[in-house]
């Protein structure tokens, strides 16, 4: 019952057109609330990694962006 509850509901937000974050944000509300209602644990922690992964991943793309600013600004001054 609960898995036709929430194919219906992810059927509805298709069908309506929303836009950007907004979007994003109620679509992931949904899809979190779908994996509580499993009880299983193991889908917060799926999720808690990802999130670490993408946090890890952010900051080592500004680490690198920040690198190639300062070799660029380096080669232009000798």
């Amino acid at each position: 019952l609960e898995a036709q509850v929430g194919l219906k509901v992810l059927g509805d937000l298709a069908d309506e057109p929303l836009e950007g974050q907004l979007a994003d944000e109620q679509l992931g509300r949904l899809l979190v609330a779908t994996d509580l209602a499993e009880c299983d644990g193991a889908g917060s922690v799926t999720m808690r990694l990802l999130d670490a992964a993408g946090r890890r991943g952010a900051l080592a793309g500004r680490l690198r962006s920040e690198l190639l600013t300062r070799r660029l600004s380096s080669r232009r001054l000798a």
